[in-house]
């Protein structure tokens, strides 16, 4: 045989024998998979396991219930009454000439109490710790003191001071380095608490709920006027003992004076890094809404501000008398503002008088509201951005 032929056999084979190869390696392949990626089973989890994160974010985002805070509230949520007293009164952000406006207002509310509290027990103690109160250091008026103790202890957990970590006691009033060490008090036991269970936020969430059930009790007794009256004093002059709520809170009210003026507070008062963010978002805010010709910073202050002038218009033109419709709608538009990666809830009111604890005052018929005036869109009540709701 030639040599060229010879040659030519020999590379035959050789792609025979190649080619043998390239099927067993495709057959092992297709009984093993791909030796050289990650097997099948390790991706499809993968692509499983995504998925399922994102479906359950917008689940979340869309499909949560929109729960108000005091659906699961028990009266021992309402502690915080203690505090829209005794920190209301000490004007925490108020300069010293100004905190008789909030004083006044906290001997209003103490005396409010009697009547308007949802608890019957509460308002027997409150009403005799008030005809006799007995003796307190500090500046608080001593039947207010006695009513914001009587507020602690009337709840079935019978709260005193002990019961919390760093309280704002009554005789801190007027003692300035007692007031900050009290700038975030926290139930020791939460076990006892029913919808600020989960929240470690202990006096906002509580002030929350006992707001909404005191604006309740106060509608069906035709004290609205009279529980707003001293409730945006307390508020505007520091009951939360957050600068930036505060701050916030008195951009919602109209008139002027020096409750509407810049709070005035130390940076020490702020309890941890969301205080710190919450001031940088209201800053702005406060700019924004105060200077209605000029443009905001971004197109979400701009909505902010349309929501407050809104507000302010609505309360300007009620003829009705609801101190709960106030502080849902109130609810919803601090939730908005608030910055956080959390799901946000907001509820229409009606549908948030109706999940009122009967514990709390709810199980009440409510009078029918009068529509809202031409061009006023709040949320809570009629068409709104935030969530449609009954006119």
């Amino acid at each position: 045989m030639p040599l060229v032929h010879r040659r030519l056999g020999k590379i035959g084979r050789r792609k025979g024998q190649g080619g043998l190869a390239a099927v067993e390696r495709a057959r092992q392949i297709g009984r093993h998979g791909a030796p050289d990626g990650p097997p099948n089973w390790f991706l499809a989890t993968g692509v499983l396991m995504v998925g399922s994160l994102l479906l359950h974010k917008v689940y979340q985002h869309h499909h949560v219930p929109r729960a108000p805070p005091f659906r699961k509230a028990t009266p021992n949520d309402m502690h915080a009454v203690h505090d829209l007293l005794a920190v209301g009164a000490a004007g925490v952000f108020l300069l010293d000439a100004d905190t008789g406006a909030a004083s006044k207002a906290a001997d209003a509310m103490a005396l409010l109490l009697e009547e308007v509290h949802p608890i019957e027990e509460c308002r027997n103690e409150i009403r005799d710790a008030r005809s006799r109160p007995e003796h307190y250091t500090g500046q608080m008026e001593p039947s207010t003191a006695s009513a914001a103790n009587a507020a602690w202890r009337c709840l079935p957990a019978g709260f005193v001071s002990s019961d919390f970590e760093k309280p704002f006691e009554v005789s801190h009033v007027g003692r300035p380095g007692l007031e900050k060490k009290g700038r975030r008090a926290l139930v020791l036991d939460k076990s006892v608490l029913g919808a600020c269970r989960p929240s470690t936020w202990d006096r906002a969430c509580s002030l929350w709920v006992s707001l909404h059930a005191l604006g309740a009790r106060a509608d069906a007794l035709g004290k609205s006027k009279a529980f707003l009256d001293a409730a945006y004093p307390l508020l505007a002059g520091g009951a939360t003992q957050c600068a930036a709520c505060t701050d916030h809170i008195r951009l919602f009210f109209p008139g002027k004076g020096v409750l509407y003026d810049k709070v005035v507070h130390e940076l020490s008062y702020c309890a941890n890094v969301q205080c710190s963010k919450a001031q940088q978002h209201t800053v702005p805010l406060v700019e924004c809404v105060r200077n209605p010709r000029q443009e905001c910073a971004t197109r979400r202050l701009s909505r902010e501000r349309a929501d407050i002038q809104h507000f302010k218009r609505w309360l300007r033109s009620r003829v009705d008398g609801s101190a709960f419709d106030v502080f849902v709608v109130l609810h919803n538009l601090v939730t908005n503002a608030v910055r956080t990666k959390e799901v946000k809830r907001y509820v229409c009111a009606d549908d948030a008088y109706a999940m009122l604890p009967a514990a709390l005052g709810g199980g009440r018929a409510r009078d029918r509201r009068p529509p809202l005036p031409p061009g006023i869109f709040i949320p809570g009540i009629g068409p709104h951005r935030l969530l449609d709701c009954p006119p």
